[in-house]
């Protein structure tokens, strides 16, 4: 059986101005359609055989492509896609915070 990757979604970009938790949820959706998610809620545990080590490197573009240029600097260094996640959802929650303190 052969599988094809090839995966493409025009989905809106993470610029700043969308609402984070609308960009995750969509983007959770289209990942789980492709059965991916998984590697954004657990990342790559160790002794992972090699047919998940070849989907994780799937995974991390997709993120990369949907956030604008002015947010691809924060997670340009991830080496996986649940660490450029989990640096998106700390710098979102981190103002989210500071925006309700001010309130």
């Amino acid at each position: 059986m052969t599988t094809n990757y090839n995966i493409v979604w025009f989905g809106p970009k993470l610029d700043g101005k969308l609402d984070f938790y609308y960009w995750e949820a969509l983007m959770r959706t289209h990942l789980r359609a492709h059965n991916l998610w998984s590697f954004v809620e657990m990342g790559l545990a160790k002794g992972t055989d090699d047919i998940a080590r070849r989907k994780d490197p799937l995974v991390l573009p997709q993120i990369q492509q949907r956030v604008d240029f002015s947010i691809f600097g924060k997670i340009v260094n991830a080496k996986t896609a649940k660490e450029a996640c989990d640096i998106l959802k700390l710098s979102y929650k981190g103002v989210e915070k500071a925006q309700k303190l001010k309130l």
